[in-house]
């Protein structure tokens, strides 16, 4: 039989607080984004006009900030 690592209960519990506070930060940075997008939508008088091109931007600039993050947590250095 092999053996799978057991996680200790601090280990757990940090790891639950890094979700939890991960989430919170997400929700937090989304809504206020949603909320300047929205604000500078309005005081134009125009339509949101976004193309696929602008997800395609949006989408890559996500990918860069979880990569960036993923780097933090694993205290690599280039």
């Amino acid at each position: 039989m092999s053996r799978l690592p057991v996680e200790t209960t601090s280990s757990s519990n940090s790891r639950s607080q890094i979700y939890i506070l991960g989430s919170i930060i997400g929700l937090a940075v989304g809504f206020i984004s949603a909320y300047l997008y929205a604000r500078a939508v309005d005081e134009s008088d125009t339509e949101s006009d976004l193309e696929a091109g602008d997800y395609v931007k949006i989408g890559l600039a996500l990918v860069t900030l979880v990569r960036q993050m993923t780097e933090l947590g694993s205290g690599k250095k280039k």
